[in-house]
């Protein structure tokens, strides 16, 4: 049995609105900025005693990042009921271990090339979790950061 957050629209929260809270919370006014260089020069600038605190908004761009988190997929049974604030997956659909082990070898055949792509993995994982989504943007959160 798998639980998670019973989420009605109204509380599922974006992260800059998580960071208002959290920079409120913390006793600040946020300070917007338009860019990274931008905050972290109005940080250098700003007192202890300040009463503002710099952040940046931006879209994502990275791969892998989506807007919201999924406790489940397609075709699971899942409870709402047996708690006020908790869902349940009562029932999952499960892969047997020889479609698991087809699926490991298969990745392992892969990376045995030394010309594989990312293209191939991806392929590889949908083709083993059919609802799974990935959407290329040709930059991962390292390359970010």
């Amino acid at each position: 049995m798998q639980i998670f957050p019973k989420l009605g629209v109204a509380q599922m929260l974006t992260f800059s609105a998580i960071c208002d809270e959290f920079v409120k919370a913390e006793g600040f006014v946020k300070k917007e900025c338009g860019s990274d260089a931008e905050a972290k020069q109005y940080a250098a600038q700003m007192g202890y005693d300040s009463e503002t605190y710099p952040v940046v908004y931006f879209g994502s761009d990275t791969t892998g990042e989506k807007a919201y988190e999924e406790f489940y997929v397609p075709g699971e049974k899942i409870d709402l009921d047996r708690f006020a604030a908790l869902g349940v997956v009562a029932q999952t659909v499960r892969h047997s271990m020889d479609e698991v082990e087809g699926f490991f070898g298969k990745l392992e055949g892969i990376f045995a090339r030394e010309d594989f792509t990312k293209a191939q993995v991806v392929e590889a994982i949908r083709e083993f979790i059919p609802n799974f989504e990935h959407e290329e943007k040709g930059k991962n959160l390292d390359q970010k950061m």
